[in-house]
């Protein structure tokens, strides 16, 4: 199966090597849902779908070994120039009645690759040690490309209005070696199904 997948930056093209299902495809409509199994040259996964009143999408997904330069039409403006061998686990889940599920299992183990300097701005914030900050100026200072050994990202969101997230990453050059533990609130319900909806991810 080839296609495009448009994108608000464009079209991405992209290719799924073998595509098979479980059961009758007219499960669509039933309550268990049609399962499918899918495999692409990177990446290979499982996806249940149901449609109708009481619809449903739940979708897990097996990344072996992707680049981020391939992966940089989901952000352009922060993934230009990236480079790094990803590998990791997504599951997400949406159904009619707002639920929605994120968990995410994400690495790039040695050597590394390269993040735009300006990505470090956002850890910023979260730095409670001055030692840290100063050395985190260093790698901003009149650098646009910043080499690191090794980064994992692991995040999931706990009700409809909490999401954790655990962020690592190492910066030999600058004996930087940050782990941040952080948990996000937002005061409404369903908050992070309305901001993936307005950011287009679930378009």
């Amino acid at each position: 199966l080839r296609g495009n997948l448009r994108t608000e930056t464009g079209e991405v093209p992209f290719e799924i090597h073998s595509l098979d299902t479980e059961n009758s495809l007219a499960n669509i409509f039933q309550k268990k849902g049609l399962k499918l199994f899918f495999k692409a040259e990177e990446i290979s996964g499982e996806a249940r779908y149901r449609t109708g009143k009481g619809w449903f999408f739940d979708l897990k997904l097996d990344i072996h070994e992707l680049g981020l330069e391939e992966v940089k039409w989901i952000n352009p403006e922060n993934l230009s120039g990236a480079s790094g061998r990803m590998k990791g686990r997504i599951e997400f889940r949406a159904d009619a009645q707002n639920e929605i599920h994120l968990q995410a299992d994400l690495g790039v183990g040695p050597p590394g690759g390269l993040l735009q300097a300006r990505f470090f701005e956002l850890l910023k914030p979260y730095l409670p040690e001055p030692a840290l900050r100063v050395r985190l100026e260093e790698v901003l200072a009149g650098k646009v490309l910043v080499g690191f050994k090794d980064a994992s990202l692991k995040m999931e969101l706990l009700e409809s209005d909490i999401m954790k997230i655990f962020f690592h990453i190492a910066v030999p050059d600058y004996n930087l070696n940050l782990n941040l533990n952080m948990e996000i609130r937002i005061d409404e319900k369903n908050g992070f199904r309305e901001l993936a909806e307005l950011a287009g991810v679930l378009k």
